[in-house]
């Protein structure tokens, strides 16, 4: 009998792991099969930890080991893994004391203090489970779920104040008497390392902040420079306006003289000329020539074949100049950055669309990027800064009222933003 409720408080804290770690990280990455096999597995080692008595040190192991199987489902860093891992441990071995307490204070069950009653145990981790789920709540409120590389110091500090608390919280399990102090040890232990997940929450995402802060002030920078630079083509254009006259009465010189061939040299070197002065994008909007010409510019460098097809008048376009060089800036910069990773060159490739009508601007890019293992996960060593791109682009686009999707294919990536026109 007791063993069936075994399989039953198994069963809920199965549910407690996976309610836990998708308020902390939301959705795992892989396969049913593989999210089946690691819950199996660790409902098998929960079973075994619960129905017979181990040594503390060997429970708590195969407890931290339970919670980093299901953790190495989600998309997460190693570090954030050990982290609430260790955590789940702390929160469980407090749950279980505030349930040995109540079980003793209310006298649910005669001789609590023996946990070698399988009767007991079994009603211990009942009410441990259901307090646990309560703890889940307030993380929920208290976590964000961001996923954000700091110094490795700042790591060591959180996992050292968790460890901290393990420590104690044995130390009063066996060496003080259940009484209304313990209690009250038992959740300023709780409290501490509730507080240590929300100040670590706020210390993620003030690191996160100023990262989006430099790259916008780093990236309005470069679109600042690529101005001057279409202000110097301008100018250059200008000069070779100014100069145009004099080169035909040369050339018409050179053909009345018969001097053919070095019209046409002249002729040539002064194409080059213009060439080489005019922005290779013009439309209607400056913003849009800027920042296409200095992209094909960097695309060239990069030995990067890129095609662009833009029909788009600057009258068109009712859209702020600061929001829509971030929109454009940001799905060009992250276009080049993955195709410059694709190791054969004659597959790194870039196809712009841009138009408008009266109501929309409507932007699509389809660039190639290497491929990886796991294709929902980018391939910089920050997932978060990574993010900081697309997640500007939303803020844009939800500023609109429009939206942006993107899609990962096998050997390309697709970036759709459509911003309609407020009247």
């Amino acid at each position: 009998m007791y063993y069936g409720l075994f399989i039953g408080t198994t069963l809920l804290q199965l549910a407690l792991l996976n309610r836990y770690f998708s308020v902390l990280f939301n959705a795992p990455n892989v396969s049913k099969k593989t999210i089946f096999a690691s819950y199996l597995l660790v409902g098998g080692i929960q079973f075994a930890s619960s129905a017979f008595l181990y040594p503390v040190i060997v429970t708590s192991i195969l407890f931290i080991g339970s919670a980093y199987l299901i953790a190495r489902l989600y998309p997460v860093r190693l570090e954030f893994r050990l982290i609430f891992s260790t955590l789940f441990l702390t929160l469980g071995l407090i749950a279980e004391s505030l349930s040995c307490f109540l079980i003793r204070r209310f006298g649910l069950v005669p001789e609590a203090d023996h946990l070698s009653e399988l009767g007991t145990r079994v009603l211990i981790l009942l009410l441990s489970n259901f307090i646990m789920l309560f703890f889940s709540q307030i993380i929920r409120f208290i976590k964000r779920g961001h996923d954000y590389k700091i110094h490795n110091g700042h790591y060591f500090v959180i996992i050292l104040i968790i460890l901290i608390s393990l420590f104690i919280l044995n130390t009063l399990l066996f060496y003080m008497e259940k009484n209304l102090y313990y209690i009250l040890s038992v959740i300023g232990i709780l409290f501490i390392n509730l507080l240590t997940i929300f100040l670590f929450d706020r210390m993620i995402e003030r690191f996160r902040l100023a990262d989006e802060n430099h790259q916008l002030q780093k990236q309005m920078v470069e679109q600042n420079n690529t101005y001057e630079e279409t202000l110097q083509s301008f100018k250059n254009i200008k000069r070779i306006i100014h100069d145009t006259n004099k080169q035909l009465v040369y050339i018409r010189t050179c053909i009345r003289e018969n001097e053919y061939e070095e019209a046409i040299r002249h002729i040539n070197q002064t194409l080059d000329k213009v060439n080489t002065s005019y922005q290779r994008v013009t439309t209607g909007s400056l913003v849009i020539n800027a920042l296409v010409s200095n992209a094909l510019n960097c695309a060239n460098d990069n030995h990067i074949t890129m095609k662009h097809d833009i029909h788009v008048a600057d009258a068109d376009i009712r859209v702020d100049r600061y929001d829509l060089c971030i929109v454009i800036g940001n799905i060009l910069d992250n276009a080049i950055e993955a195709a410059q990773l694709v190791p054969e060159i004659e597959n790194k490739s870039i196809h712009l669309k841009i138009s408008s009508n009266n109501h929309i601007l409507s932007i699509h890019v389809v660039n190639s990027r290497p491929v990886s293992p796991n294709q929902e996960r980018t391939l910089k060593e920050n997932p978060a800064f990574h993010g900081i791109g697309l997640s500007n682009i939303q803020k844009v686009a939800e500023k609109y009222g429009g939206y942006m999707r993107t899609e990962t294919k096998d050997k390309q990536f697709e970036t759709t933003v459509l911003l309609p026109f407020q009247e």
